[in-house]
């Protein structure tokens, strides 16, 4: 379907809850992928908040070019990265939209260059930022962002999916450090003064206040612990695992693979004190708890 029509057949279903066809039928579509999950919360909220706004006389003509000019400042939360964002923010009737932004803009709004964001949800939040890249955040995640690429990450834990912009660099400060990408995927842990960041894929850097830098790829992590900032050795992907759903344990000892594991399924993986040093490699990818049992002793009996 165009995006007209994605639009026409939910709005059609949110406006009609009571009929069961329409509902079967919407219920379908969200089966079919996470994008189409994605859309629908996007068409939902916006009609949401178009629906709280009361009636007035405006300019239309006004009313879109203010809504043009602010809609990207609209925090919004997604489960996957995606280009939905841009037709997602008029998807919902002209009318109701640029009403919307036409009496927010009355009421005096100005550009605001950092907007916050706390993670909600009870494992994972997520955030699309205005230049499409995305963030997913642990509960309790703190941070603000602008339209320069610019995220100030103040607590919590992070992974970042960032969309590829040759001109302008994506760039988030911590207290201690800063990471610099053009492109890439990673995840940054706050703790008590500790900092990590992991590489799922491409490169970053990651500099000390004073200037000190190294330069982190795939699967390495970087640590900043009072002061001091050190390659780690080994592979970190697993690290990202939280966010992005791919578990990766290369060269790692048993017992971390399943403290790991337990934290990411919420039940516990237990194996012999025999095994627990035991150094593995094994990769999960979207599977169920019985299949990673399953798989997980095997690689441990050989």
């Amino acid at each position: 379907m165009s995006n007209d029509d994605i639009q026409e057949f939910v709005i059609d279903c949110i406006t009609d809850p009571e009929n069961r066809d329409k509902q079967a039928a919407l219920d379908k579509w969200l089966q079919e992928s996470e994008e189409n999950q994605v859309l629908y919360e996007e068409i939902k909220r916006i009609w949401d908040i178009a629906e709280t706004i009361p009636s007035a006389p405006f300019n239309k003509t006004e009313g879109w070019d203010l809504l043009s000019q602010h809609i990207t400042e609209t925090p919004v939360r997604v489960r996957k990265m995606s280009g939905w964002w841009r037709a997602a923010a008029v998807l919902v009737p002209l009318c109701l939209v640029a009403v919307a932004w036409w009496q927010y803009s009355e009421r005096g709004h100005k550009e605001t260059q950092w907007v916050n964001f706390v993670a909600q949800g009870a494992e994972k939040d997520s955030l699309l930022l205005p230049d499409g890249s995305v963030v997913y955040a642990k509960p309790g995640t703190t941070l603000a962002y602008n339209k320069q690429r610019i995220v100030k990450l103040e607590k919590g834990e992070a992974f970042f999916k960032v969309v590829q912009d040759e001109k302008t660099r994506f760039v988030v400060q911590m207290e201690s450090a800063t990471v610099t990408v053009l492109g890439t995927s990673f995840n940054i842990t706050m703790d008590s003064g500790l900092t990590d960041v992991a590489v799922w894929d491409g490169k970053v850097s990651m500099a000390r206040l004073d200037g000190e830098t190294i330069v982190l790829k795939e699967g390495e992590m970087g640590r900043l612990d009072k002061g001091s900032l050190n390659k780690m050795a080994g592979n970190y992907a697993w690290r990202c695992g939280w966010a992005n759903g791919y578990l990766i344990f290369e060269n790692e000892e048993a017992g971390v693979v399943a403290a790991v594991l337990s934290g990411y399924y919420h039940q516990q993986i237990t194996i012999p004190d025999s095994l627990v040093k035991k150094r593995i490699t094994v990769k999960f990818r979207n599977m169920s708890f019985e299949e990673v049992q399953a798989v997980l002793a095997e690689v441990l009996d050989k």
